[in-house]
């Protein structure tokens, strides 16, 4: 158990719950689940920053589109790329965070 995932009653060296991995439980003692969730924004933040290096990749060295800039290409990939890749990575958060809960 990690220090962070300690929860104690409210008197230093105390923690509630009893020994780890032992199965007992002292009298009067209450066990508290803790439960790690995954962080949304990290997920979202990286699957749109993905999202949005493919898309300008493929806008950069992809087909030229006739009457457009390459420019214009860059940045229409680019968002493109970036709302999927929020797409899946939300999708991605939305997995972790069934699958913490499981456990």
């Amino acid at each position: 158990m990690d220090e962070d995932d300690k929860v104690t009653d409210g008197e230093p060296g105390r923690e509630r719950g009893g020994q780890h991995g032992t199965g007992r439980q002292p009298p009067g003692e209450i066990l508290v689940p803790v439960r790690r969730r995954p962080d949304m924004v990290r997920f979202l933040v990286a699957g749109g920053f993905l999202g949005f290096v493919v898309g300008a990749f493929v806008g950069r060295y992809g087909p030229d589109a006739p009457n457009s800039s390459a420019l214009q290409e860059l940045i229409l990939l680019g968002a493109t790329g970036l709302l999927v890749g929020l797409l899946l990575g939300s999708a991605a958060y939305l997995l972790a965070d069934r699958r913490s809960s499981r456990r």
